[in-house]
């Protein structure tokens, strides 16, 4: 700890010093103050929990091929993790959609490196159509190269019922 009992991480090596019998007379200490790393993945690690525990998340290579899903995504779909991953996004999308050139230009743009936000119509495990207010992002590595596509979101089939029920009312 510092001074005002604030906390401090440092990397350190210890290098014994031996006298000409051998044997250690000291040890020397070389030490890098690295709290601002720890400190900066901590937050990182925050800031990814927090969404972790109030949105639906899944990632995918550039190719559409699922690597990851949350709990959140599994329990919005109706899927557990081992069902869907390896498995393409299409799984999710009408027969009709998925046959389009707008879907194979959706993710040609995503692999450009283009970001998508919008509500989609997707489908669970068992055919029902959920309607998710999401956000496809492509995400690169630090030498630029995209790796894959994040999906950030929110179910919110039960509003879009709700704005077709009043909108067939009103006619």
């Amino acid at each position: 700890y510092k001074k005002g009992h604030q906390k401090i991480w440092l990397e350190a090596n210890y290098l014994p010093v031996k006298d000409h019998a051998g044997k250690v007379i000291k040890i020397i200490k070389i030490a890098n103050d690295i709290t601002h790393s720890i400190l900066d993945a901590e937050e990182k690690d925050a800031l990814l929990n927090a969404a972790n525990r109030s949105m639906a998340i899944i990632t995918f290579r550039p190719d559409g091929i699922i690597l990851s899903a949350n709990d959140n995504f599994c329990a919005a779909t109706g899927y557990n993790i081992n069902a869907i991953r390896g498995k393409h996004h299409a799984m999710f999308c009408s027969e009709d959609y998925r046959r389009s050139e707008e879907y194979a230009q959706f993710w040609q743009r995503l692999n450009q490196g283009e970001f998508f936000s919008g509500i989609f119509s997707r489908r669970t495990s068992r055919g029902e159509e959920i309607w998710l207010q999401a956000s496809y992002t492509p995400v690169f590595d630090v030498d630029g190269c995209l790796y894959k596509v994040v999906k950030y979101a929110h179910d919110v089939t039960a509003q879009v019922k709700k704005n077709v029920r009043e909108r067939d009312a009103a006619e």
